[in-house]
């Protein structure tokens, strides 16, 4: 039945992403990034820091706002100015709060700053991306390299696991289905690019591939260490078959500054 979720979850996100990003007005596809970076925040903060003030939680999302909206418009040393002005912002609060609030101020403004800076920060490079001519099919090749693989390296784990791959952060991974997530990925990042022209060198995109599928699977265990961390199996339940939003993207959220460096260099 979990795996019937899962590919039926997949069946109807899959069109909707493909329409958003490929067909869709630009505005769209701003709104589907904010949309997912306020849903991963969210569950980051349910696992992590569920006592978290409105006024810090508002402003992590509202930062994840206007990132989007200065990285659509091409200008990054702007967001940074809005980054250090958003800590600005949460220290006073904490400085003119109850003083019983005041212990956790450190606390909380680090929360909001690893928040964004985890989740934020590399879902508004994709809006940087995408402005550029050909970006939208970019985002296609990282989207399949990494989803891809991350099916692939769930069943090769499934069918041929034998060796652990990090038993005290994720007891279910293997090798088997690390490498069988890693092969799949150089695969269909080069048959990718070769089908769409995207790049003339396979050797090129099969090195940049494997780079983002080891970010990837890093980013996975990593998600998988601050789940542990607060004693839960799934960030949410958004997502019928994969848990919450923070389950799928995680990912995604170490490979995106990967790609960022490729496509922009």
């Amino acid at each position: 039945m979990a795996h019937l979720k899962r590919w039926l979850t997949a069946g109807i996100a899959l069109p909707i992403l493909i329409y958003i990003i490929g067909f869709g007005p630009r505005w769209l596809f701003l709104l589907l990034l904010l949309f997912a970076s306020c849903i991963s925040l969210h569950e980051f903060f349910s696992l992590t820091s569920p006592k978290l003030p409105r006024v810090p939680r508002a402003i992590a999302f509202l930062l994840c706002f206007f990132f989007l909206a200065v990285l659509s418009r091409g200008s990054i040393l702007q967001g940074f100015a809005v980054l250090c002005f958003s800590v600005m912002i949460c220290l006073s609060f904490y400085l003119f709060a109850d003083p019983g609030l005041r212990k956790k101020a450190i606390e909380d403004t680090a929360t909001v700053a690893l928040g964004f800076l985890y989740i934020g920060l590399p879902i508004s490079l994709l809006a940087r991306i995408y402005r550029d001519p050909g970006g939208n099919m970019w985002i296609f090749f990282l989207l399949t390299v990494i989803f891809l693989g991350d099916t692939a390296a769930f069943y090769c784990g499934r069918l041929l696991g034998k060796h652990k791959l990090y038993v005290s952060v994720s007891p279910g991974k293997t090798w088997e289905g690390a490498v069988g997530g890693f092969l799949t990925s150089v695969g269909v990042g080069v048959l990718f690019a070769q089908i769409f022209d995207l790049h003339n060198s396979p050797v090129t995109v099969g090195a940049i591939s494997g780079a983002l599928s080891i970010a990837g699977q890093i980013g996975d265990l990593a998600e998988s260490m601050i789940k542990r961390n607060c004693g839960v199996k799934d960030s949410g339940g958004i997502l019928p078959g994969h848990g919450g939003f923070l389950d799928r993207v995680d990912a995604l959220l170490f490979a995106i500054p990967v790609f960022y460096a490729f496509v922009t260099w």
